[in-house]
């Protein structure tokens, strides 16, 4: 059943009872759906829309971009189907919608733990009109001032076609290149060396390797942005803040599906950018990473093991259900000497996909810069290796934000690079 209310008379409506917002709303029941619109007879909404619908069955139009500014899912918080139904929801169309949950008989923990999921607010039943108003303008907040959801951070990461293709110096170069250029607009942007047994990310950066992971696993119950950020080695030159792998080696399963979440969800809150550097393993947690990615970058080079190994991430990816999250594929160490024994062609064919990246090699410059815990700008200012990471560091970056965004790691306006060709790399797919 669908009813829609429009709002009408506004003049009737005092200021702190009107809210500028499409809000949507799925109830269980009949029941539910009347006494909320029961309850807020006296709000006035841009657009009132109501569905009797499960949480797994989300209307199709509620996911058309700008159709809804809010969105109040009734569920039974003691049914595990329900919750899953709605980290789903969190994880995937709605992660930069504000979501409230309404539902009977919420405890403190119960509330708290929705929260770590990603909803906004908890409203309780039975329905009053001030807690109704109190909840929405809580999830107005989120909103920008042009009534957009606030954006949350993204999250790129970083996989490795065979073993020791260089993932994670593209993944440290990519970091500091973003930290340097966004820090100063106050844009936080985080590493998480997640290769947890043999990761070097921090070695690269001359940090030594701590037990922050496993601070942050063993304070999962009280984790929030505060103690997480607390966690993470700041690196002094570019303003990164990294995460580097325990000091002892450790079970890969030592980290659950769920911390990973919600370690991910924090940092989404308070970084512009996460750059997550995986393990060559495919673990449970690392599944959840990249379907919380916005964009997966598959690293490779061209030999026969490493293409190998890159066609079988790839297969991989759609046998997980992930063929739908954005992938680069960048081949690392590219040399005219190396197509010369396989050529790019032959390579796409054999991956069934385009290269869409090339790093050319310079494994002298790229050595010493991480044997000396150093960005590659620190030894030579103006290298092909450094330029090329950062061309495909802004093409990422131009896919998944704005103009703005872009004119920040650029110093260029959008219309001074539209002059000089580079008009079309920055159109978001």
């Amino acid at each position: 059943m669908n009813l829609m209310y429009l709002p009408t008379k506004k003049d009737f409506y005092s200021d702190d009872r009107a809210i500028s917002l499409t809000l949507a709303a799925l109830f269980m029941t009949k029941n539910s759906e009347q006494s909320f619109l029961d309850s807020c007879r006296g709000i006035s909404f841009k657009q009132l829309i109501t569905r009797i619908e499960d949480v797994s069955s989300v209307p199709q139009e509620f996911h058309q971009k700008g159709f809804v500014d809010v969105l109040l899912v009734e569920l039974d918080v003691n049914l595990d189907d329900d919750l899953q139904d709605l980290q789903i929801l969190l994880d995937k169309d709605f992660r930069d919608i504000p979501v409230i949950v309404t539902a009977r008989d919420v405890t403190l923990n119960v509330a708290r733990e929705l929260m770590y999921m990603g909803v906004v607010d908890v409203l309780t039943q039975p329905f009053t009109e001030t807690d109704i108003l109190m909840v929405l303008k809580r999830a107005s907040e989120k909103q920008d001032r042009h009534g957009a959801p606030a954006a949350k951070g993204k999250v790129i990461s970083f996989i490795k076609g065979g073993g020791g293709v260089g993932a994670t110096t593209l993944a440290v170069q990519a970091g500091c290149f973003l930290s340097k250029q966004l820090g100063p607009h106050g844009m936080g942007v985080s590493l998480l060396d997640l290769d947890i047994q043999f990761g070097t990310a921090g070695l690269y950066l001359d940090m030594q390797n701590d037990d922050g992971l496993m601070d942050i696993l063993a304070a999962r119950e009280r984790m929030d942005g505060t103690l997480l950020t607390g966690l993470f080695n700041k690196h002094d030159g570019t303003g990164l803040k990294v995460l580097t792998i325990p000091r002892d080696v450790v079970p890969m399963d030592v980290i659950s599906d769920e911390t990973m979440l919600r370690i991910l969800k924090i940092l989404r809150q308070d970084n512009k950018f996460t750059i997550v550097d995986l393990p060559g393993v495919w673990t449970p947690w690392s599944a959840k990473v990249l379907e919380y990615s916005d964009m997966i970058i598959l690293v490779t080079e061209i030999s026969i093991s490493a293409i190998s190994q890159a066609k079988r991430q790839l297969d991989t990816l759609q046998a997980q259900g992930l063929g739908d999250i954005p992938v680069k594929v960048v081949v690392n160490r590219f040399t005219e000497k190396t197509e010369k024994i396989f050529s790019i062609s032959d390579v796409e064919n054999v991956l069934g996909r385009p290269i869409d990246h090339k790093v050319p090699n310079d494994y002298k410059l790229v050595c010493n810069a991480e044997n000396k815990g150093v960005p590659l700008v620190k030894i030579v200012s103006k290298s092909k290796v450094d330029k090329s990471i950062r061309d495909l560091i802004i093409q990422v970056v131009g896919e998944l934000t704005d103009e703005e965004m872009k004119g920040h790691l650029t110093g260029s306006s959008p219309s001074f690079l539209k002059r000089i060709g580079f008009g079309n790399v920055f159109t978001k797919k």
